[in-house]
């Protein structure tokens, strides 16, 4: 997702409301890796797969960084 930096602060657009976000595309990309690396590296085969049976099912709808959140915090290894 295209960002941009304005007063030392990173920014998104959210296109539907038409207004800026701050955002932290650093902070996420590392908790992701962080628990990628819990599930051996299984996380991104996991939410690939829930992306196959949304966008060529059609059994729900969800955008991409939600789905990918959701599913990163059911991650427990505990």
């Amino acid at each position: 997702m295209p960002t941009f930096q304005e007063d030392g602060e990173y920014y998104i657009v959210n296109r539907v409301d038409n207004v800026r976000e701050i955002s932290d595309g650093e902070g996420f990309s590392t908790w992701f890796d962080e628990q990628n690396k819990k599930t051996n590296n299984n996380l991104k085969k996991v939410i690939r797969l829930f992306k196959y049976i949304r966008n060529y099912k059609g059994l729900f709808e969800i955008m991409s960084i939600h789905l990918n959140v959701l599913i990163g915090k059911a991650v427990d290894v505990g």
